[in-house]
């Protein structure tokens, strides 16, 4: 047992001395690891970022219903009893026509229209707090409600958030097809530096065959070779990730302060970048073992 985690030891040290006397070429393999990586790193956390927007902006399911003009309260009343006891209705919130004014009046841009009307032209409404986030079941609601003679116009406010949201979904869906692409290409690139660095030393390995070492023996530095290109490549990915993380945050809070509101985008947690450095390792290793496995198997002492 000792040996065998001796030898892991030393494999180890083997890979990284190996990729020390070649600087540029491991350079230039880190780098493309790294910015193929940074494709679907960088679209994740852009999709990320949208969610947390959409969740923040109030993409609660609610109805609004507007009454026409010629409604009384009576009506209003009676309808929003009715609304009350129906199914799949959470709370239903009343907003007198006067109350709306008197809210708009407050603000400074508005304020001068609304004293030259001679007359409220705010309709009353109310606010339906749905139980359930089912677009269907609100759409059904909405349809119903709009029905009423009473009721001149029904919005369904989240529904821009549940369009979002679907845009979301097909988002990570293509995310995932694109790193599943990238990541099969990351597995050549590992492959073919490792099929370089077998044909390089094809002698020492045959050496090494010929006083009795195994294919598995012989295989472990270059599977240590191509875990540290991949882990090497994710910090890469990383790095270029959070470099333009960085410039498009100051540039988005200079764009939200001019619209009079704050925004800052989300990074990840240090449990996925921990995740992102371990997939970017298990893909350069993929990429070694088929390598390693295929060459060395054909490599027999002369």
């Amino acid at each position: 047992m000792i040996g065998w985690a001796r030898h892991h030891v030393q494999s180890c040290a083997a890979a990284l001395r190996r990729l020390a006397r070649a600087p540029l070429a491991v350079g230039f393999n880190v780098l493309t690891v790294g910015i193929a990586l940074a494709l679907p790193l960088g679209g994740y956390l852009a999709l990320e970022n949208l969610a947390r927007l959409a969740a923040g902006a109030g993409a609660k399911p609610q109805l609004s219903v507007y009454f026409a003009r010629d409604t009384g309260p009576p009506d209003v009343d009676r309808v929003r009893a009715g609304l009350e006891a129906a199914a799949g209705v959470r709370a239903v919130r009343f907003i007198g026509r006067d109350e709306a004014l008197r809210k708009m009046q407050q603000d400074a841009g508005l304020a001068e229209i609304l004293a030259a009307l001679k007359s409220n032209p705010l309709p009353d409404v109310l606010v339906i707090d749905l139980a359930a986030e089912d677009p269907a079941a609100a759409e059904a609601l909405a349809t119903r409600i709009q029905a009423l003679p009473e009721v001149e116009r029904v919005q369904f406010d989240a529904q821009w958030a549940r369009r979002l949201d679907a845009a979301l979904r097909v988002g990570r869906l293509a995310l995932t097809l694109l790193a599943g692409l990238l990541a099969i290409g990351l597995v050549t690139v590992s492959f073919n530096a490792v099929r370089l660095q077998i044909v390089t030393q094809r002698d020492e390995i045959e050496l090494a065959k010929l006083v009795g070492a195994t294919d598995a023996f012989v295989r472990r530095p270059f599977l240590y070779q191509g875990a540290a290109i991949g882990v090497l490549g994710g910090i890469a990915a990383a790095a270029i990730v959070l470099g333009a993380w960085l410039l498009l945050e100051r540039e988005l809070a200079r764009l939200a302060a001019a619209y009079g509101t704050s925004f800052r985008l989300h990074g990840l947690p240090p449990s996925e970048w921990a995740a992102i450095l371990a997939f970017s390792g298990i893909i350069g290793w993929s990429g070694a073992y088929a390598s390693a496995s295929k060459y060395l198997h054909a490599i027999r002492p002369r």
